[in-house]
């Protein structure tokens, strides 16, 4: 892409994105966070790229274009492109079930139990399917949700805000130990169905997952500063990751970078979670899903399975137990907007997801726009929540 002219150029204003910078310099100089990245992208070119604060706060390191991010859960849609790169091959089909790679799926049992109840479990009704990891609506969990299945599921240790503890062999022989939340294909419950999708891409593709990962998606794309570890020579460019301040006079690390799973070369690739990436390489992503699949020559997914990946595949129960709202979806690894929902400035059609240290990366495909937020703040979206909203409403045309 190259940079657009003026804002006007490419129909955004440029007093509204003067407000958005100052709103974001404003969570820096507040201390609410150490630093942000952001971008905005409109009809093929660049339009707003900047940068604040700090990327690590005791070296004096400011944050700069070519920084290094953890981006946890935006790793789930470039797990989902690998696994629809086996699709679009015949390796697999969505709705088979898993249990032709993992046997020990069929022995799953599902918890009936309402909340607060004592624990009990009935039969599997139908087996999970590629679909429903792909949807979270395997009945998975995570752990880190609350409720007696995911208070089971921290007692095994699979996962930690930082990473996965286990290798993904062992990770997907300890997991039908545990029961489902619900039969699979009736809620959405978000969940480590990411990480068996990993496992699965290595199994199918008789790669492993990361280097399947490098050679299929990022090699391809140009995206040289994106893997599941920062080796030594670009430890430079990567900083801690924050804990929200809360009452506390300064922000305190949560993730140092000595130490860091993220800095070691056995780390287990996570796909749900576990990827570092930069600005640069994130916009190469995007702008690939943002053009059906393809980019710059390079095709990775079908037109045909780009649209399946991008429309909204949840069942009518998940908008009840399930609890999404109208206007929610999820798409085959990605939320989708099936209606605008303008106090979060997405528009109907638009498509990405957040990650869980305020990683933010969407699509609006009608608005031939991109906006992707990049922070280090533990479980704190706010800054990048409101990136999203002002960079819509800078739209004037």
């Amino acid at each position: 892409m190259v940079e657009a002219t003026t804002p006007e150029q490419v129909g955004l204003s440029t007093s509204r994105l003067k407000d958005l910078h100052a709103t974001m310099q404003a969570f820096v100089d507040d201390g609410k966070f150490a630093g942000l990245a952001t971008l905005i992208a409109r009809r093929g070119q660049i339009v707003d790229s900047r940068c604040y604060g700090k990327l690590d706060i005791a070296a004096d390191k400011p944050v700069l274009p070519d920084s290094l991010f953890r981006i946890y859960s935006l790793t789930k849609p470039i797990t989902a492109v690998a696994a629809l790169i086996l699709f679009d091959e015949g390796r697999f089909d969505l709705d088979e079930p898993v249990s032709k790679w993992i046997p020990g799926f069929k022995k799953f049992r599902v918890s009936l139990t309402s909340a607060g109840a004592e624990l009990e479990v009935g039969v599997l009704e139908r087996e999970i399917t590629f679909r429903h990891l792909l949807t979270h609506t395997s009945g998975l969990a995570y752990g880190l949700m609350g409720g007696p299945i995911d208070e089971l599921y921290a007692g095994m240790k699979f996962f930690s805000p930082i990473g996965l503890q286990l290798p993904l062999r062992e990770f997907v022989q300890k997991l039908p130990r545990l029961p489902l939340v619900a039969q699979p294909g009736t809620i959405f419950y978000y969940s480590l169905a990411h990480d068996v999708l990993g496992y699965l891409i290595g199994v199918i593709s008789g790669q492993p997952f990361d280097v399947f990962m490098r050679e299929r998606i990022f090699e391809p794309l140009g995206m040289p500063d994106t893997g599941f570890f920062v080796p030594p020579d670009k430890l430079q460019r990567l900083g801690p990751v924050y804990k929200p301040r809360g009452e506390a006079a300064e922000l305190a690390v949560a993730d140092e970078v000595a130490g860091s799973p993220f800095v070691n070369p056995d780390v287990v690739p996570s796909g749900g979670g576990g990827l570092v990436s930069s600005m640069p390489d994130y916009l190469r992503f995007a702008s690939m899903l943002a053009n059906a699949g393809e980019l710059d020559g390079v095709r990775l997914l079908s037109r045909s399975t780009f649209t399946a990946m991008t429309t909204n595949q949840l069942p009518s129960s998940a908008y009840g137990e399930g609890g999404f709202a109208a206007g929610d979806g999820y798409g085959l690894g990605i939320g989708v907007r099936v209606a605008a929902d303008p106090a979060a400035g997405l528009p109907a059609g638009a498509f990405g997801w957040r990650g869980a240290s305020g990683t933010t990366a969407w699509v609006f495909p009608h608005e031939e726009m991109i906006v992707i937020g990049l922070a280090q703040s533990f479980t704190d979206s706010t800054a990048s929540d409101t990136f999203v909203r002002m960079a819509y409403t800078a739209i004037v045309s």
